[in-house]
C-alpha cells in the first residue's frame, strides 16, 4: 500500500504547484490510483452457461457435458513468461489465433491472472465487473482467467502441436497454447492455487481451468473475455463468493455452423478522380450446413458514388444491399459493384456479409482500400514520439501535446491513441492550456488536395469554450468546440478540402487547441495526411470505333460529289 499511496500524494502534490512546464511523463487526468490489497466490491455476476454476445461467443462450464474439465499441467515443462507482482511478459505464440475477430501472433500474460493484446497492462491489479468494462489500468482485449491482484511465482506457457485436451468443438486435439499462473496466491493471502488458460488455434475455443485451492473462490475476482475497445464481452463471473468451486473451468466457443466468409477485390486500388473501379465481391459458404436470408451490405463511403452492379442489388441513400437468400453449404456467388472515384482521399470500402443462422464473424467483413493520392505529410501517426523530427510541438503545461501511454496515461480512458502507440493530446489539465503540432509541407500544383485527420473529444470542461482549430498559414480552416456530439463519442474522420493551397508552394499546416483552465478537455488527433491527387484522364476513341458511313451512304456520298463536279464544270465552260 506504501508506494501506491505515496505515488498519489507525489501526483496531488504536482497537481498543486504546477508551473509553466509540467513534466509530460506527471500527466494528466485519470482514475483514482489503484491501493495493493484493495477488494473491488461489486454486485457479483455467476452464470452456468451464457452467450452469445454481439461476436458470437458462447460460454459453457465443466458442470455442463459441453465443457470438460482436464488440467493441462505445465509447471515442469512450461517457458517462463512472467513472474512476480505487477508485471506482465509477452510471449510470442506458435500459430496464429484468432480473438474477436483480430489475428494474434503474440500475446502478453500478467501476473495479475489474466492475458491481454497490449503491453501496458502489468499495473492493472484492479478486477473490472461485469465485462464489458473498461480497464483501470491499461488496455488491449483481455482473457480473463482470474483477474484479481496476485503475486505470481511462475507465469508459464507451452505450445502443443496436438493439444492433450481435446477441444470442445469437435473433440479434435489442434494446436493449442497453455499459459498457467503456477502457484499464484492473491495480495496478502498465503494459500497458493494454480490456474490456466487454454488457446486453441484453430477453433479459437478458449479453456479457462482452476484447481481446488483457490481460497477466495471467485469472491473478488472477475473471468470472461472483451473485445479490444471494451464494447463486447463475456463475463463468467466476478465478485461473487462460490462461483469458482473447486478444480473446475469454463470453456467459450464461438458457433459450430455454416461460416459465410466474404472477399472484395477493387479493379483499380489507385484510380485518377472522375475514374470507374469496380468491385468484385465474393461470398461463400465454408459449412457446416445450409445457411438462410444470406445479405451483403455496402455502405458507400465518401469518395465514390454507385453507378449498376451486376447482381440485382438495391440502393437506399448510401447503403447498398445484396440480397442472396439462401447458400447451401460449399456454394459461392459474386457479384461486380461499379462505382466512380470522386474524390482525392483514401478510401475504405467495406462490404458485410449476415445470414439468420448464428455464424463466426471473424470473416463476416472484407474491405478494398482505394488510395490514388500521395501523402505529404511526415510521421502521419506521431510514432516517431517526442522530441518529434518533422513536427514542431508547443504546450503551456506540457512541453508537447505529443504522447504514449507510458508517458501520458490515458485519462481514465478518456484519452487514447487511434492506431499504435503515439497521438497528440490537446488539454488534459485544469489550467490555462494551449497545445499545438504543426508541419510545413509543399503542395503540388494542378491537383486536388484533402487534408483529412481523426479527432476525438474524450472529456469536457463544461465551459463550452474550449476549442480546437486547424491552421493553414495562420488562417483558420476548421474549428470545433468541445461538446460538439461528432467527436465526443469516439474517433471521428474528418475532411478538409485544401485544393486552394495547391501551388507548389510551401504551406505550414497547425494542429492546435486551447482550454481555458474552467475544467479538463481532452481532445486527441491521430492518423493526419495531406493527399494531392491528379484528375483520370479518359482515353480517347479507339480508331477502330471511329463511326463510319455504310455501303449505301458511300453510293450516295460519290454521286453527290460526282453531280457537285458536273456543275462546277459546266459554270466554268459557260
Amino acid at each position: 500500500m506504501g508506494r501506491h499511496l505515496l505515488l498519489a500524494l507525489a501526483i496531488v502534490s504536482l497537481a498543486g504547484t504546477a508551473t509553466a512546464q509540467t513534466n509530460p511523463h506527471a500527466r494528466r487526468l485519470g482514475p483514482t490510483p489503484e491501493v495493493k490489497g484493495d477488494e473491488t466490491v461489486g454486485g457479483g455476476h455467476v452464470n452456468l452457461v451464457g452467450g452469445p454476445d454481439a461476436f458470437g461467443y458462447s460460454f459453457a462450464d465443466t458442470a455442463e457435458a459441453t465443457c470438460s474439465f482436464q488440467f493441462v499441467d505445465i509447471s515442469a515443462s512450461g517457458s517462463p513468461a512472467v513472474s512476480g507482482d505487477d508485471v506482465s511478459g509477452t510471449v510470442a505464440l506458435s500459430e496464429p489465433f484468432s480473438f474477436y475477430g483480430v489475428t494474434l501472433n503474440s500475446i502478453d500474460m500478467n501476473s495479475n491472472g489474466f492475458l491481454s493484446t497490449s503491453t501496458d497492462s502489468g499495473g492493472d491489479l484492479s478486477n473490472d465487473c461485469p465485462l464489458p468494462a473498461t480497464p483501470s489500468t491499461g488496455t488491449g482485449a483481455r482473457i480473463y482467467a482470474v483477474h484479481d491482484d496476485l503475486v505470481t511465482n511462475n507465469g508459464l506457457s507451452q505450445y502443443f502441436a496436438s493439444c492433450p485436451r481435446p477441444n470442445d468443438t469437435n473433440g479434435n486435439s489442434e494446436g493449442c497454447t497453455v499459459f498457467q499462473w503456477d502457484e499464484t496466491m492473491h495480495f496478502g493471502g498465503s494459500t497458493t492455487f494454480d490456474v490456466q488458460a487454454i488457446l486453441y488455434h484453430s477453433s479459437s475455443e478458449i479453456v479457462i481451468q482452476w484447481d481446488d485451492r483457490n481460497a477466495e473462490m471467485g469472491s473478488g475476482s472477475t473471468t470472461g473475455i472483451q473485445n479490444e475497445m471494451a464494447t463486447i464481452g463475456l463475463t463468467y463471473a466476478c465478485d461473487s463468493a462460490g462461483s469458482l468451486p473447486n478444480n473446475a473451468g469454463v470453456c467459450f466457443l464461438l458457433p459450430n455452423g455454416p461460416d459465410l466468409a466474404i472477399t472484395k477485390v477493387a479493379s483499380n486500388a489507385a484510380p485518377g478522380i472522375g475514374e470507374p473501379v469496380t468491385f468484385t465481391i465474393g461470398v461463400t459458404n465454408n459449412g457446416v450446413g445450409d445457411q438462410t436470408g444470406v445479405t451483403v451490405t455496402d455502405v458507400i463511403p465518401s469518395g465514390l458514388t454507385y453507378v449498376s452492379d451486376t447482381c440485382g442489388g438495391s440502393l437506399a441513400g448510401s447503403t447498398w444491399t445484396w440480397d442472396i437468400g439462401t447458400l447451401t453449404d460449399g456454394s459461392n456467388v459474386s457479384c461486380d459493384l461499379v462505382t466512380t472515384y470522386d474524390a482525392c482521399c483514401v478510401v475504405d470500402n467495406v462490404a458485410t456479409v449476415a445470414g439468420d443462422e448464428l455464424d463466426d464473424p471473424s470473416n463476416n467483413s472484407a474491405t478494398a482500400s482505394l488510395n490514388s493520392g500521395s501523402n505529404v505529410i511526415g510521421d502521419p501517426s506521431f510514432e516517431a514520439g517526442s522530441p518529434n523530427p518533422v513536427w514542431t510541438e508547443a504546450s503551456t503545461n506540457f512541453g508537447t501535446p505529443l504522447c504514449d501511454m507510458a508517458g501520458c496515461g490515458n485519462g481514465g480512458g478518456t484519452a487514447l491513441p487511434r492506431t499504435g502507440d503515439w497521438w497528440a493530446w490537446f488539454g488534459g489539465i485544469a489550467a490555462p492550456e494551449v497545445g499545438s503540432v504543426e508541419q510545413t509541407v509543399t503542395i503540388a500544383s494542378g491537383t486536388a488536395a484533402n487534408l483529412k485527420f481523426w479527432l476525438w473529444n474524450g472529456a469536457e470542461s463544461g465551459s463550452g469554450t474550449d476549442d480546437f482549430v486547424v491552421l493553414i498559414d495562420g488562417s483558420q480552416v476548421f474549428q470545433v468546440f468541445e461538446g460538439d456530439p461528432t467527436y465526443t463519442g469516439g474517433y471521428a474522420e474528418v475532411t478538409i478540402d485544401v485544393s486552394a493551397f495547391a501551388d507548389d508552394a510551401n504551406h505550414t499546416i497547425t494542429f492546435m487547441s486551447t482550454s481555458g483552465g474552467t475544467g479538463v478537455t481532452n481532445f486527441s488527433l491521430d492518423d493526419v495526411s495531406l493527399l494531392t491527387c491528379a484528375a483520370f484522364v479518359g482515353m480517347g476513341p479507339n480508331p477502330l470505333e471511329i463511326p463510319t458511313a455504310s455501303t449505301l451512304g458511300l453510293i450516295l456520298l460519290s454521286l453527290g460529289l460526282a453531280f457537285a463536279a458536273f456543275f462546277l464544270l459546266r459554270r466554268r465552260t459557260a
